[in-house]
């Protein structure tokens, strides 16, 4: 691996941890409105589409990484929610072409949706209790963010450190 492959993962990190610290600050105003979308996701979700399969555990462990620094669910748990994406990314790609604007953004809201359910899983299975959301409040979370990375999605490509994070044998 190269001194810019490890600068580019390093950056990457902070792109990460940006995009994670602006979801928890979106989500205190997700109480008054459920149209807030997920910037972490639809940053993942635009890398992952486009990167080399072998590299997307990585990805996944550094999205994970910065989330856990700015969140309060259980490390494990959003350890696996990106774990699972990767997972459905990994799927997605062998059937559909998801590089492009439509499928890029079909993904993301359907894994922001996801991360709703998941989140709310987790807190039930730790507590045994908590108002379960409803399809609207799904629907409304996987909206904004298949939007956001529809106008977005090809510009997150394009952030500094991305070029050689996308290429071939980043991890080598």
């Amino acid at each position: 691996m190269s001194l810019s492959h490890i600068g580019a993962w390093l950056v990457a990190l902070v792109w990460f941890a940006w995009a994670s610290a602006v979801d928890t600050q979106l989500s205190l105003a997700a109480a008054t409105s459920p149209w807030v979308p997920s910037l972490g996701v639809a940053l993942m979700v635009a890398w992952a589409v486009r990167m080399e399969a072998g590299t997307l555990w990585a990805l996944a462990c550094l999205a994970a990484l910065a989330r856990g620094s700015f969140s309060v669910e259980p490390p494990v748990a959003i350890l696996a929610g990106n774990l699972a994406v990767v997972m459905l990314i990994r799927f997605g790609r062998r059937s559909f072409d998801l590089a492009r604007p439509i499928g890029r953004s079909l993904v993301a809201g359907a894994v922001a949706a996801g991360w709703v359910l998941w989140a709310w899983l987790v807190l039930f299975a730790r507590h045994g209790e908590g108002a379960h959301p409803t399809w609207e409040v799904l629907a409304k979370a996987g909206a904004s963010t298949a939007l956001l990375t529809l106008l977005l999605g090809g510009y997150f490509a394009k952030l500094p450190g991305a070029r050689a994070l996308l290429e071939r044998r980043s991890l080598r």
